[in-house]
């Protein structure tokens, strides 16, 4: 099993590595089109702004190579915000895996930073191979001032000034708008759910 960790420059790279060998995983960090290719799975962290991924995407030449992507694909914060068609952030076009346009959240404070619990929108969802161990209202760690609003690929959602996508799903392509890599025994183990979980698992769709 290759699992590439995508470097984009932008990203939270260390953490998520950390993560990775906590729960016993070999990586490779990737930054070209050929070494996505070569993966089973691939994870796309990012911290920063929406414009900052897009310049680094373009300059590595990787936008066709993760938007083709076949295999389970793991965007992480900003990684999950660049699947989607575009962000109030910025004026770059993301990926639009996902059919939602990245809004800036309203709250009083922003960012939202700090744990908060995350809903499943159906119990079917909770019940997919990702979320082995996960349940309704568990806690995970946040830190964004921008979020995915509620859409149809939304499979479970969390509170902070309105309800905001924490975990959307397109078949076999993810995103979480949390922190995994820092949300302790649980973020560990959606991680290694993720690394495991088939090419051909029953989708979220």
């Amino acid at each position: 099993m290759k699992i590439g960790v995508l470097d984009t420059g932008v990203s939270n790279l260390q953490s998520v590595l950390f993560c990775l060998d906590r729960i016993d995983k070999s990586y490779k960090v990737v930054t070209s089109a050929k070494e996505i290719n070569a993966c089973d799975r691939l994870i796309f962290p990012g911290v920063g702004s929406f414009d900052a991924c897009s310049d680094e995407i373009k300059k590595l030449e990787i936008f066709d190579a993760i938007l083709n992507y076949n295999r389970p694909l793991f965007g992480i914060c900003l990684g999950m915000q660049f699947m989607c068609r575009s962000s109030k952030e910025g004026v770059s076009h993301g990926l639009s895996i996902f059919d939602a346009d990245v809004k800036r959240l309203e709250a009083p404070i922003v960012p939202h930073m700090g744990w908060s619990k995350i809903g499943f929108q159906s119990k079917s969802y909770s019940e997919h191979r990702l979320f082995d161990g996960i349940n309704d209202n568990d806690y995970f760690y946040f830190v964004h001032s921008y979020a995915v609003p509620i859409i149809a690929n939304t499979i479970a959602s969390t509170g902070y000034g309105g309800e905001w996508s924490a975990i959307i799903a397109k078949g076999v392509r993810f995103g979480a708008q949390f922190h995994p890599e820092r949300s302790g025994a649980l973020g560990q183990r959606l991680l290694k759910n993720f690394c495991e979980v088939s090419d051909d698992c029953i989708s979220c769709d």
